[in-house]
C-alpha cells in the first residue's frame, strides 16, 4: 500500500486505498460476467461427474442448480412458467387442455383430412404446446418429435415400415444447418475466450461515444446489432449487457434520469439484439430454423439470405433507435418513483454527458498474441467462404460442408479451444433444430401442408399479393412476441412455404423466397415481451446496484415501447424485404424439392 501511495497518489495511504478499492470493484464488476460463465461450465462438469458441491457450507439443491443456469441453458421463461411454482393446480389445468385436445385430434375424425395428416396435426398441436408454455427445454421437445413422427406413423410414403419411417425421421433430423451453427458457436467461443469482442467493443465505445449518453445508447445498439451478425444475438446479449452494466453502475442511483436513461439503454440493446439476428443465417437460432428450410427446399443461398436481411435489418435498426431515443426523457411512473428515495431524486433532467468507467477503455492491441491473429484470420476466411456461396458450392459441394473448416481449424490448435469447449457448444439448439426438421417433414409428407395451404389460400384467394406478404408477417411478428421466436420458426415456417407455393405467381420473381423470406425476417422482430426472446430475458436479469437491487426492467418497459418497434418493423420486413427479395434471389423456385423415401 506505501509503495502503491508514493508512486501514484503522493504518498497519501487513504487515496491510494480508496482508488485501489474503486479499481477492484471495477474489475469485480468487468469479469463477472466471465466467471458466471466459468462458473456453469464447473457445474456442468460436476452434474456430468455425479458431484454435488457444497457452498458456503450448504449443499445446493437441484431446484437451485437448475435456477442458475442461463435461459438457453434450461427453462425458458413463458407466460405459464410463473404459475407452475405458484399455484400447482393452473399448471395441472393446462396440460389437461393440451392432451385432452392432442387426443381429441388423434381420436376424433375430421372431415377432409387424411388420418396421416390428422395425427400430424395431432403431433404439431402436442410441440407447439410444449415449445410455448416453457415449463420442459425446448431442446427436450425437439428429442421427442422424432420419436412420435415414427409413433404415430406420420409418414404415408414409408407405406407403414416403421424401419423406412425411422431412416426417413433420422435423414432428416440431422442437415448441414447443424454443422453452421457449431461453426459460429465454436467462431464466437473463440472470439470470447481469448477477450478479442469485448476489446473490440471497449474500443468502439470510447472513441465513438464521446461521453454522449445518447451517442453511447446507439454505439451499444450498433455493436449489439453487429456483434449479433459474427457471433449470434445470444452472445451478443451477454456481451452487450456485461459493457452496459459497469456504464450504469456510475450513473448516479436516485435520479429519475438515471432510471429512465438505464431502462432505454437496455431495451435498445435487446431490441438491437433481435433486429441483428435476421442478418445472417447463423446470427440466431430462427434464422438457422428458417434458413435450412429455405436452403434445403427451395435454394436459397446464404449470401441471397444476407443481401436482403443487411439492408432491410439495418434500416430496422435506425428506426428503432429514434423511437427509443425520447424514452429516457419520459417521466417515471409512481411506482418508480416510490423506489427513488433520498437526494438527488429531482425530476430535474440530467445533461447529456456521461462519464465511461475506466475498466472500458480496452487496450487495443489485438494481435500482440499469434492466437488473437490466427482467430482473426479464421473468422474472415470463414464469413468469406459463406459469403461467396457459388465458388464455395463449387470446392465443398455445399456450403454447410465448409462449415467444417473453421471447426478443425479451432480445435486442431493446442492452446485456443479444447475438450471442454466443444462440450460446451450448443448441442441444444443442434436437438431443437432437428425437432424442427422432423416436424416439417412430418407435415410435408403426411399432406397436412396441402390441406392447410388451400384453407388458407382459399381465404386470400382474390387477395393482392402484397396483402397476402403484409398478413404473413404481422401474423408471424404476434406468434413470435407470444410464444418466443424459435418456437414460432419450427412451427410456421414448414406453412408460410407451403402457403408461398400457392399464392406466390409463377411469373414473379424470386418464387417462394418473396413470402419466405420476409416471413423468416419476421421472427426476429417480435419484441413486446420478455419472454419473447433470449436478448429480452439477458436485459431483465440485469439489477440495479445498492441496496435495493431490484431489476432495471418490467415487463411494461418492453411492452410501451416494443408496441410501437413491432408495428414499424412489420411494415418496412413487408416492403422493403418483399422488395429485395425480389431483386435479389435468383432462384425462381415456386415448389419445393422433395427427397425419395429413403
Amino acid at each position: 500500500m506505501s509503495s502503491y501511495a508514493s508512486s501514484f497518489c503522493g504518498g497519501d495511504e487513504t487515496a491510494a486505498a480508496e482508488e485501489l478499492s474503486q479499481a477492484l470493484s471495477e474489475m469485480l464488476v468487468w469479469d463477472r460476467g466471465t466467471v458466471w460463465h466459468d462458473l456453469i461450465k464447473l457445474e456442468r462438469q460436476r452434474c456430468r461427474l455425479g458431484i454435488a458441491p457444497a457452498v458456503g457450507g450448504q449443499r445446493r439443491t437441484s431446484l437451485q442448480q437448475s435456477n442458475s443456469l442461463s435461459p438457453e441453458d434450461g427453462k425458458r421463461n413463458s407466460l405459464v412458467s410463473p404459475f407452475s411454482v405458484k399455484d400447482y393446480w393452473v399448471t395441472v389445468v393446462v396440460y389437461t387442455i393440451v392432451f385432452a385436445v392432442f387426443l381429441s385430434i388423434l381420436l376424433l375424425k375430421i372431415p377432409g383430412l387424411p388420418s396421416p395428416a390428422a395425427r400430424c396435426l395431432a403431433l404439431l398441436w402436442l410441440a407447439s404446446a410444449f415449445w410455448s408454455l416453457g415449463t420442459v427445454p425446448l431442446y427436450v421437445t425437439g428429442l421427442a418429435v422424432p420419436l412420435l413422427v415414427v409413433l404415430l406413423d406420420t409418414l404415408p410414403s414409408s407405406h407403414g415400415d416403421r424401419a423406412i419411417a425411422a431412416r426417413m425421421a433420422m435423414a432428416a433430423m440431422w442437415s448441414g444447418a447443424q454443422l453452421m451453427v457449431l461453426a459460429s458457436f465454436s467462431l464466437a467461443a473463440a472470439l470470447s475466450k481469448l477477450r478479442i469482442d469485448k476489446e473490440l467493443a471497449c474500443v468502439l465505445l470510447r472513441v465513438a461515444s464521446g461521453g454522449s449518453r445518447v451517442r453511447t445508447l446507439m454505439v451499444l445498439m450498433f455493436l449489439g446489432y453487429s456483434s449479433s451478425a459474427a457471433v449470434g444475438n445470444v452472445a451478443a446479449s451477454v456481451l452487450c449487457m456485461s459493457i452496459a452494466s459497469p456504464i450504469l453502475d456510475e450513473l448516479p442511483q436516485n435520479r429519475v434520469t438515471t432510471l429512465n436513461y438505464g431502462r432505454s439503454l437496455l431495451v435498445a440493446i435487446a431490441f438491437a439484439c433481435n433486429v441483428g439476428g435476421m442478418t445472417s443465417p447463423v446470427a440466431s437460432p430462427q434464422s438457422v430454423v428458417a434458413f435450412a428450410l429455405l436452403h434445403g427446399n427451395y435454394g436459397l443461398s446464404f449470401s441471397e439470405w444476407c443481401a436482403v436481411a443487411i439492408p432491410t435489418s439495418f434500416v430496422l435498426l435506425l428506426l428503432t433507435f429514434w423511437l427509443l431515443k425520447p424514452d429516457y426523457l419520459a417521466p417515471a411512473d409512481d411506482a418508480r418513483q416510490a423506489l427513488l428515495s433520498g437526494a438527488g431524486g429531482g425530476l430535474a433532467a440530467d445533461s447529456d454527458h456521461l462519464v465511461l468507467p475506466p475498466r472500458l477503455g480496452g487496450s487495443g492491441h489485438f494481435c500482440d498474441d499469434w492466437r488473437r491473429l490466427y482467430v482473426i484470420v479464421v473468422v474472415l476466411l470463414t464469413v468469406t467462404l459463406w459469403l461467396c456461396s457459388s465458388f464455395t458450392v463449387l470446392v465443398f459441394g455445399d456450403i454447410s460442408l465448409s462449415a467444417l473448416l473453421p471447426l478443425v481449424a479451432l480445435f486442431a490448435v493446442p492452446d485456443l479451444l479444447t475438450k471442454a469447449d466443444f462440450l460446451s457448444l450448443p448441442w441444444d439448439v443442434c436437438f431443437l433444430l432437428a425437432g424442427g426438421s422432423a416436424l416439417a417433414l412430418a407435415v410435408r409428407d403426411s399432406e397436412l401442408l396441402v390441406v392447410a395451404s388451400g384453407f388458407a389460400s382459399s381465404l386470400v384467394e382474390e387477395a393482392p399479393l402484397w396483402v397476402c406478404i403484409l398478413a404473413t408477417v404481422a401474423f408471424v411478428t404476434l406468434v413470435s412476441t407470444l410464444v418466443s421466436h424459435t418456437a414460432a420458426a419450427n412451427v410456421l415456417m414448414p406453412f408460410i412455404c407451403s402457403l408461398a407455393e400457392v399464392v406466390v405467381p409463377p411469373q414473379v420473381k424470386g418464387g417462394v423466397a418473396v413470402l419466405g423470406i420476409p416471413a423468416a425476417l419476421a421472427l426476429s422482430v417480435g419484441c413486446a415481451l420478455p419472454i419473447s426472446s433470449t436478448p429480452n430475458i439477458n436485459a431483465t436479469a440485469i439489477r440495479r446496484q445498492g441496496d435495493d437491487n431490484h431489476p432495471w426492467l418490467k415487463s411494461s418497459d418492453f411492452l410501451r415501447p416494443g408496441l410501437p418497434v413491432s408495428v414499424v418493423s412489420i411494415g418496412v420486413v413487408a416492403s422493403l424485404g418483399f422488395l429485395l427479395s425480389e431483386m435479389v434471389v435468383t432462384n425462381n423456385v415456386v415448389h419445393a424439392r422433395h427427397v425419395d423415401p429413403v
